[in-house]
């Protein structure tokens, strides 16, 4: 996930701590509970983009 607005990144993140990882490069990854959970962030957080797996990883996903 990325956003241009550094500080509505932090402050999700801030907020979703527990929901929080990192993938292999550091970036910041959310990971929802459900499809649902997902759709309803991505409603209430228009300014942050949530991206699939990067194209070099999604052959490490089984």
């Amino acid at each position: 996930m990325v956003a241009d607005d550094a500080a509505a990144l932090d402050k999700f993140m801030n907020k979703n701590r527990s929901a929080m990882a990192a993938d292999l490069d550091g970036s910041p990854v959310f990971m929802a509970t459900s499809g649902f959970m997902l759709n309803y962030e991505k409603d209430r957080n228009p300014d942050i983009r949530f991206t699939d797996v990067k194209d070099y990883q999604k052959d490490m996903v089984t």
